[in-house]
């Protein structure tokens, strides 16, 4: 449920920076969104605090030295979806399928050097 809520929270912030004034993302809305709760939003995402927080993730995403295929999926369930339900061993490198995508051809490429 954290992880659904996130996202849709993060799909309302991009609907919010498309446009350059309140009025515009009032007459915006998103159809999933009542219309008290969306002014809300719109308060927030205008927020001081809110842009101060946005700033310093965005400086902590640029320091990051390499890149990782999972999405929002945490490290831990990345490893719990590749145990072996009967031997509780697991089956692959998790670092690798966190590193690596499949080529054209099907063969598994490193993102960057410093993964590899």
């Amino acid at each position: 449920m954290q992880r659904l809520f996130r996202a849709w929270k993060a799909r309302l912030s991009i609907l919010y920076s498309k446009y350059s004034t309140n009025e515009e993302r009032l007459s915006h809305r998103p159809e999933d969104v009542e219309f008290e709760d969306w002014k809300y939003l719109i308060q927030y995402f205008g927020s001081p605090e809110f842009k101060v927080v946005s700033e310093r993730n965005k400086r902590n995403r640029e320091k990051q030295i390499t890149k990782h295929t999972c999405g929002t999926k945490s490290f831990a369930e990345v490893e719990e979806s590749m145990t072996n339900p009967i031997t509780g061993e697991l089956d692959t490198q998790v670092w690798e399928i966190q590193h690596t995508h499949k080529d054209d051809r099907g063969e598994l490429v490193w993102l960057d050097s410093p993964s590899q």
